[in-house]
């Protein structure tokens, strides 16, 4: 019964797509969803009782059922009240057939502007494909709808009839019922997709808290919203930026990746083991990223125990393999039906309430394993006392890597960030000599994780329980037909020398003008008041925000990818941005992208473009919501520079952004920061709050896009100056002449006699204008904002 439940709830609405291909007002989607799955009784018996949660999972319609089977009507009432919970906002609405799926980003306001609705066109969802909402309506029609359920119906007929694969059929919803909105009124901004996996996680919790008593009449405990049946749990890894960035040079690109998707690996292990121990389902996991984890589960002992048990296995592993430098907090909250209807507790956001304890958890680091963590450590000082190149770590022995003697884990590390380029697939399983051998591996607190390159050519290589996590795909294809699979999507975009990741030497010959690499680091602006506040209060339900979570995290796992591979989609959108060169291949690296943030690596003009071209396909993205906006911290270097350096000066700058952001007023007795900046070097500037070290996106665009076109040109695809370098350094002297002294003059002179004397009047003669309002109110003149501009220009065609 537990797989009915969460198919059952999976499923329930599957009639609201049935019902718009073949759109017919006198039949409800119950009983169009129904029809179809009971159609399905012959590939399989369990379809005649799935059936029953799509015909009958309102109340009105439950109520004056017949069934002897309790545990079924019970299974029922269960899904009936996660359905009603999942999608807590709903009303009564009449059908209206047409309605495009509105963008959930439209939902968002912090009180900084009021966002433009936008809208999505009716297709297949695609984790290759950059799409955006837009201002008109697209045109819904039955066709769509029909040419969409038929490829649906198709494939989940063929699906089936291998087996019922909870997974594979929660990959094959993702993929047709994205795009369709969950309710058929105006301006729905809920995916259907979301609804339904949200619903059967709630569904399954509940069947979990209950399976002792479902041989009963419980329907009124099953309503009952009081007591609290889940619980929300939290996962946040901590020591990531040591454990990334605080390594050697030598071989760094490798490392970095490797690295960056080891901890995304360790993470989806733990989430994978407590799916598995608490016997849940992927629709369980509400988010999975960045080291960060949420997941949904029943408030029973036998699960708080096992998160218990959970979290003392791995923090004594990681406590064992990296002396304390990684730690996993987990934690979490329990909640009734009322909270998770309105996802507050007391009066507190739920998503705030499991921070808090993360937060506190992390306060106490390797607390559950303090006894045996002496023994550890004693055992340390005795043991190890070799350093390993890399990592620095202290170990009992090294192994020669090349011109490197590292630890164990660095060199299992080398080999994954060697072959990550070529892999396709993770395979979950346990210790493997065979597997070993022919495939780079990731040992983690629970299993092992190995790399396997070509599937076609290497699926007999494994084992048929094992679970395989397909890179950027949902897995559906036939070769997965006999195995579990998972879809895993990481941007994943490097550039290599032919045979692996360029180096930072590499990279940095390939830039253009000074031989340098640039750093670069990004993430959403005040995005926890985002998840706690931004949905209007009557808009916050747990199906929106898996919508809002999900669409989030699809622009930083897979968009960001398009961005770097110069998708032709994502290049048509790219118009009067900053640019250098007419290149081809970006020579980059996405060390991460995922969750809110990235960071980028790479010959520094590169990285200095792709970060305009990001901010603007974020703002396209979000529909230009002025509540939704990215902040960026960007740095240039010579190669051979400290990589620990490189992240903290890089963040460094982003924090700086961030803090420069002007406060708003939203209400009486509420401010909120207005970010949206980017920060590119450490600027000069005077003592005052209204010149800045960084700039808004659009100050930095505007004054690129009045000057530096005028005064390069491409040629044989890089930038050329048609005027000479030494009066760009008079303006940059008079820049400086104003920063010492704003309300003065001799910048104003000094910049007119320089320009006059060059014939530049035409082309600069706004830079030396003096706007006297502006002196008054201390308002920082055209002229403070041109030396990022010249100094990135003369960086371009230096050498």
């Amino acid at each position: 019964m537990r797989e009915i439940v969460a198919l059952g709830g999976l499923l329930h609405d599957i009639g609201k797509f049935v019902q718009r291909a073949n759109w017919d007002e006198k039949r409800t989607h119950e009983e169009w969803g129904y029809d179809f799955l009971y159609s399905l009784k012959g590939i399989n018996p369990l379809f005649e009782k799935l059936a029953y949660f799509a015909g009958y999972h309102h109340k009105d319609s439950l109520n004056v059922l017949k069934i002897d089977e309790v545990r079924l009507i019970n299974s029922l009432w269960i899904v009936c009240e996660a359905d009603n919970i999942s999608a807590s906002e709903r009303v009564k609405e009449k059908p209206q057939f047409g309605n495009p799926l509105t963008s959930v980003f439209s939902s968002v306001n912090l009180g900084i502007s009021s966002p433009k609705t936008v809208y999505y066109d009716l297709k297949k969802y695609d984790p290759n494909d950059f799409f955006y909402p837009t201002k008109e309506k697209p045109q819904i029609t039955r066709k769509k709808y029909r040419d969409l359920y038929d490829d649906f119906r198709e494939e989940f007929i063929k699906l089936v009839k291998s087996s019922l694969d909870f997974n594979k059929i929660l990959a094959l919803l993702e993929k047709y019922t994205t795009f369709i909105p969950s309710m058929m009124g105006e301006e729905n901004d809920i995916s259907l997709y979301d609804h339904l996996r949200t619903t059967s996680a709630i569904a399954l919790c509940m069947y979990l808290y209950h399976k002792n008593e479902l041989d009963k009449d419980i329907k009124d405990r099953i309503l009952d919203r009081r007591e609290k049946k889940y619980l929300l749990i939290g996962g946040d890894i901590s020591g990531i930026q040591d454990f990334i960035y605080t390594i050697s040079s030598k071989g760094a690109l490798k490392y970095l990746r490797a690295r960056s998707a080891y901890l995304e690996l360790l993470t989806e292990d733990v989430v994978a083991e407590i799916v598995e121990r608490l016997n849940l389902t992927r629709a369980n996991v509400i988010y999975c990223g960045g080291g960060h984890f949420y997941i949904l589960a029943p408030n029973t002992e036998e699960a708080k125990k096992a998160i218990e048990d959970i979290r003392t296995e791995v923090n004594k592993w990681l406590f064992e393999k990296f002396k304390g430098k990684l730690y996993l907090a987990i934690d979490y909250v329990e909640l009734n039906g009322n909270n998770l209807t309105s996802l507050k507790v007391n009066n507190t956001s739920i998503w705030k309430c499991i921070g808090r304890k993360l937060k506190i958890a992390k306060n106490k680091k390797f607390l559950e394993i303090l006894n045996d963590s002496h023994e550890l450590i004693e055992e340390d000082y005795s043991t190890n006392s070799f350093a390993c190149d890399v990592c620095r770590v202290y170990a009992p022995k090294l192994f020669k890597e090349n011109d490197l003697e590292v630890c164990e884990m660095c060199k299992d590390l080398l080999r994954l960030g060697k072959d990550l380029p070529r892999i396709k697939a993770f395979v979950r399983w346990r210790s493997d000599e065979k597997l070993g051998k022919l495939y780079p591996s990731a040992n983690l607190p629970f299993s092992v994780f190995y790399g396997i390159y070509e599937i076609e050519k290497n699926i007999q290589d494994i084992p048929k329980k094992a679970l395989i996590f397909v890179k950027n795909s949902f897995g559906l294809e036939d070769l997965y037909s006999e195995y579990k699979t998972i879809p895993y999507f990481v941007s994943d975009y490097v550039v290599t020398n032919g045979y692996e990741i360029k180096n930072f030497d590499e990279l940095s010959k390939e830039a253009l003008g000074v031989e340098k690499i640039a750093v670069l680091k990004m993430d959403v602006d005040n995005l926890g008041r985002i998840f706690s506040e931004g949905l209007p209060e009557d808009k916050r339900s747990l199906s929106r925000y898996a919508t809002l979570s999900r669409f989030m995290s699809h622009f930083f796992k897979n968009c960001i990818r398009l961005i770097a591979e110069r998708d032709e989609q994502v290049v048509s959108l790219l118009k009067n941005l900053p640019k250098l060169a007419d290149n081809g291949k970006r020579n980059l690296v996405v060390v991460y992208s995922g969750g809110d943030d990235l960071f980028i690596v790479g010959a520094w003009n590169d990285v200095f473009e792709i970060a305009f071209e990001i901010r603007k396909l974020f703002g396209e993205y979000v529909g230009w919501n002025p509540n939704l906006t990215i902040s960026a911290g960007f740095a240039i270097f010579d190669p051979k520079y400290p990589l620990y350096r490189m992240a903290k000066i890089t963040n460094d700058r982003l924090e700086k952004a961030k803090e420069e952001g002007e406060i708003k007023r939203i209400k009486t007795a509420e401010e909120i920061k207005v970010k949206d900046r980017i920060m590119l070097f450490e600027r000069t500037k005077p003592a005052m709050k209204t010149h800045k070290q960084s700039y808004k996106w659009n100050e930095f665009e505007a004054i690129w896009n009045k000057y530096i076109p005028k005064i390069c040109e491409y040629e044989n695809g890089r930038c050329k100056l048609n005027v000479s370098r030494a009066i760009l350094r008079k303006i940059l002297e008079a820049r400086e002449k104003y920063v010492q002294n704003p309300k003065g003059l001799k910048w104003h002179i000094s910049l007119i006699y320089h320009l006059s004397r060059a014939k530049l009047i035409d082309v600069f003669g706004d830079l030396a204008k003096r706007d006297v309002d502006k002196v008054r109110s201390g308002e920082p003149q055209e002229i403070y904002f041109i030396d990022a501009p010249l100094r990135i220009l003369d960086l371009a065609v230096r050498g």
